[in-house]
C-alpha cells in the first residue's frame, strides 16, 4: 500500500513539471488569387523550448492546396515554455524554386494556416493546324509534365520565370517560350493533319487491307477506309497489305489529305491473237490486251515469248498500235523452221496472263512413197540393181495384196461349194 502510494505521489509530481503537448495543424498554399495549388511541398518546425531540439515534418499538398500535421511532444510547463512554430513551403526546382514561410503561435492560429506563394496558371493549348485540339499530347515545362486533355489543354502552376515548354505527339515536336508574369493562355500549333486512305479493287469497291507507318498498323474497316487525326506533318512511308501483297506508298503530308489506293486483284484480259504474214517472209504478231476495271492499275507489259526449233529466245516488247492492240513483227524464216509463241501481259499490281502456245512453219511430214522401182528396193529413185518388176505403194508390195486377195477368193468359193453339197 505504501508503494502504491508513493507511486501516485510521484506522477502527480511529474505532471505538474512535464505534460504531453499534440496540436493539429492545417495549412493551406494559395497563388495570390487564393487558388489552391495542389503538390506543394511544406516543412512544419517546432522547438518548444531553448533546451528542446527542433522537431520537423514534411509532406505535399492535396488537391484542395492543404496539408494536416499532427505536432506533439512532451514539454516542461515553466515560464520558458515556446509556443511557436513554422511553416515553410517550397514549390518547384532549380531556377523555377519559389519559397514562402511563415511563423505562428500554436496557441492560436488561423485554420488552416495561409501560406501565399507568386505563382500562375498556364493553359497550353495543342492545336493542329485547322484548330482542331490535339488530346494526348505529352507537354513538358521542367520539371513538370503534363498530358493534354481531350480538349488540347495542358495545365500547370508555375513561378514567375521565362521558361520555355516542349509539346510532343508521336513524331511530331515542338518547343515554345513561356513567360510567366501572370495567367497566361498558350496556343501551340502541331504540326499535324488528318489523313483519309480509302483502298478499293479495280472496280471501286472497298478492299481489306492494313496500313503501316513506323512500328504501328491499322487495319481498314469493311468498307476499306482508315482515318489518322492527327497525323504527323512530314514525308512519311506508308505500307499498305491485302492478301499477302503490299504496296509502299511514300506521300508528303503538309495538309489535310483524302487518299484512294488501288489493289488490283484481276490479271488483264488477252483477245484474238492473229498472226499475218508480211511479203518479205515475216510475220507480225497481234493481240487484243485490256486491264478492265474502272479503278484498274494499267498495263505495265506486254511481252511475246518465243522459241525457235525450241530454242528459246529474249522476250520481245509488243508495242500498242492502238488503245487495246498490241503488235510485234518476228523475222523470216523457212517453211521446214518452227516458230512458237505466247503473248504474256501484266498489270502494274504484277497480275499477269497468258495466252495459248501457237506455232507455224513446222518441218514436212515424211512424204508417202509414190515411186515404183524396177529393182524393188529403189526409193527415191535411187536404183541398187537386181532383175524383175516391184511395185510398192506407200512401202506395201503389190505382190502381197494381190497374194491375200486370191487366199480371200478361194475362201469364199470353198464355203459356198460346201453349202451346196
Amino acid at each position: 500500500m505504501r508503494n502504491v502510494a508513493f507511486l501516485l505521489a510521484f506522477l502527480l509530481l511529474a505532471s505538474s513539471v512535464y505534460a504531453i503537448w499534440q496540436q493539429p495543424v492545417n495549412v493551406l498554399v494559395e497563388d495570390p488569387k487564393h487558388r489552391p495549388v495542389p503538390h506543394a511541398k511544406v516543412i512544419m518546425t517546432w522547438q518548444l523550448s531553448e533546451r528542446d531540439q527542433n522537431h520537423e515534418e514534411v509532406g505535399y499538398t492535396d488537391y484542395r492546396g492543404i496539408i494536416l500535421f499532427n505536432m506533439s511532444n512532451y514539454i516542461q510547463l515553466d515560464s520558458q515554455t515556446r509556443y511557436l512554430a513554422t511553416a515553410r513551403v517550397e514549390y518547384g526546382a532549380g531556377s523555377l524554386l519559389v519559397t514562402n514561410s511563415r511563423v505562428f503561435d500554436i496557441r492560436g492560429y488561423p485554420d488552416p494556416v495561409p501560406l501565399l506563394i507568386p505563382v500562375y496558371r498556364v493553359k497550353i493549348n495543342v492545336l493542329t493546324p485547322a484548330g482542331k485540339p490535339v488530346g494526348g499530347a505529352m507537354v513538358y515545362i521542367a520539371p513538370w509534365t503534363r498530358e493534354a486533355d481531350d480538349s488540347g489543354v495542358a495545365e500547370f502552376i508555375l513561378p514567375q520565370a521565362s521558361t520555355f515548354a516542349t509539346i510532343i505527339f508521336n513524331d511530331a515536336q515542338i518547343s515554345k517560350n513561356v513567360w510567366v508574369s501572370q495567367d497566361t493562355d498558350i496556343n501551340a500549333t502541331l504540326d499535324l493533319y488528318k489523313l483519309s486512305i480509302k483502298v478499293v479493287d479495280e472496280n471501286g469497291i472497298g478492299h481489306l487491307a492494313r496500313i503501316s507507318f513506323g512500328n504501328k498498323t491499322y487495319p481498314t474497316d469493311s468498307k476499306g477506309r482508315v482515318s489518322f487525326d492527327p497525323f504527323p506533318g512530314k514525308v512519311a512511308n506508308l505500307v499498305i497489305d491485302s492478301g499477302g501483297r503490299s504496296q509502299e506508298v511514300q506521300i508528303q503530308m503538309n495538309k489535310e489529305r483524302d487518299i484512294s489506293f488501288t489493289f488490283d486483284s484481276n490479271a488483264p484480259k488477252i483477245y484474238d491473237v492473229a498472226r499475218t504474214a508480211l511479203s518479205d517472209g515475216k510475220k507480225t504478231i497481234t493481240a487484243k490486251v485490256k486491264d478492265e476495271g474502272e479503278f484498274a492499275s494499267g498495263l505495265s507489259s506486254v511481252l511475246l515469248y518465243w522459241w525457235v526449233n525450241e530454242q528459246e529466245k529474249d522476250p520481245l516488247e509488243m508495242y500498242p498500235t492502238d488503245a487495246t492492240t498490241f503488235a510485234v513483227t518476228l523475222p523470216a524464216f523457212s517453211n521446214d523452221t518452227a516458230v512458237s509463241y505466247f503473248v504474256k501481259a501484266t498489270d502494274k499490281q504484277g497480275n499477269g496472263v497468258s495466252s495459248q502456245m501457237e506455232t507455224y512453219g513446222l518441218p514436212a511430214p515424211p512424204p508417202i512413197n509414190h515411186t515404183i522401182n524396177q529393182t524393188g528396193n529403189q526409193t527415191d529413185g535411187n536404183q541398187t540393181g537386181g532383175g524383175g518388176w516391184s511395185f510398192n505403194f506407200g512401202g506395201i508390195n503389190l505382190w502381197v495384196v494381190i497374194g491375200i486377195g486370191a487366199i480371200l477368193i478361194i475362201a469364199i468359193v470353198a464355203y459356198i461349194y460346201i453349202k451346196e453339197d
